[in-house]
């Protein structure tokens, strides 16, 4: 009676909330923005290094395209130097900007060429000026770009290749621009890699929209962590010692204490001696042969619960008179240790 009481409240329960999922209205959140996707850069496996070549090459981009609008304040030429280009080139590099220094002798500020020791110069002089001159956006510092967004490096080259024509229904206003992977949708920066070509690789790479886009992430990743390579190195060396560590550690162990566990099952003997068992047995040899049949006839029993008890009611008188014999070539200070040992044994025994 119950089941059919049930099963029409069960049917009108499911009906009614499938009617409420069918109106429910249906939210996208978690997809806006998209994740970007997970592009397989070399330089992200434990084992293998930063791509200097491409490095090399992102640094022309930036140099040529993204330093406009995007400072480096971090990073200095000589930071550069005989690590992507060599010395030479990177002064000839760093002699082509004109740094404001000083004050001088008359407390003036003067323009000098560049050095290895300048830092990067920044497009603006200020945040001010960078916001009037980008329509209200202050473009950020790539100096640690990578590491301060999640998944740095697939956010960025998305986002740089990420550029769309705005879908049906969406209002863009002067000044931003549809990007998939920007939060919103909507980002201030133009792209900046509109075409191919806008760089002349030295090296004859083909100048793709795709290329620069690898190399100037290669670039900002290497800028953020110059000691990458060396880090991983050092890591490897200490895993690979710990390594050895351990099988050296482990095979000594094994062969200190298996000789010691072997010595254990082979010499154990079937009970530990007390205090006066153990005097008995170093003064009295007689005693040690009445402790071992006694043992022997214990573990002939069975079901006795302590097979190394002796036992005081039929033995004892046997070494207490052969302790009486003993008498006449000890000493009495001697017969008094042996009968004191002796008597402690018997008690222990009769209470038991």
């Amino acid at each position: 009676m119950w089941r059919r009481l049930i099963r029409p409240g069960t049917a009108v329960a499911a009906s009614a909330s499938a009617a409420f999922a069918v109106h429910a209205p249906s939210r996208c959140d978690d997809k806006d923005p998209p994740h970007p996707p997970r592009y397989p850069f070399w330089v992200k496996s434990v084992f293998h290094a930063h791509e200097i070549p491409s490095v090399r090459r992102g640094y022309e981009v930036y140099r040529q395209v993204c330093a406009t609008c995007h400072s480096m304040k971090q990073l200095h030429f000589r930071h550069l130097s005989n690590f992507v280009l060599p010395e030479k080139r990177m002064k000839e590099i760093a002699a082509s900007y004109d740094v404001v220094d000083g004050p001088n002798d008359e407390g003036e500020m003067f323009t000098r060429p560049g050095i290895l020791v300048d830092a990067f110069p920044s497009p603006y002089p200020n945040e001010e000026a960078a916001r009037y001159a980008n329509g209200g956006a202050n473009p950020p510092d790539l100096s640690v770009y990578t590491t301060a967004k999640h998944e740095g490096l697939d956010y960025i080259f998305a986002l740089l290749l990420g550029y769309r024509d705005p879908p049906a229904g969406i209002e863009v206003r002067d000044g931003l621009y549809y990007n998939v992977y920007f939060p919103g949708g909507l980002i201030g920066m133009p792209n900046p890699l509109h075409s191919d070509g806008l760089v002349d690789y030295e090296d004859g790479t083909p100048c793709t929209k795709s290329q620069m886009a690898k190399d100037v992430v290669n670039f900002l990743c290497w800028a953020a962590e110059p000691a990458h390579d060396e880090r991983k190195l050092i890591g490897l060396k200490a895993a690979s010692a710990c390594l050895v560590g351990t099988f050296i550690v482990g095979f000594w162990y094994r062969s200190m204490w298996i000789g010691c566990a072997r010595w254990r099952t082979s010499s154990a003997s079937p009970k530990a001696l007390r205090p006066w068992e153990a005097t008995l047995e170093v003064q009295d040899p007689a005693y040690r042969f009445h402790q071992s049949r006694d043992v022997s006839d214990a573990r002939g029993k069975k079901g006795s619960p302590d097979l190394g008890a002796p036992a005081c009611s039929s033995e004892q008188p046997t070494k207490v008179s052969h302790l009486e014999e003993m008498q006449s070539n000890t000493s009495s200070h001697h017969q008094f240790l042996i009968t004191q040992s002796c008597i402690p044994l018997c008690t222990t025994t009769q209470t038991r």
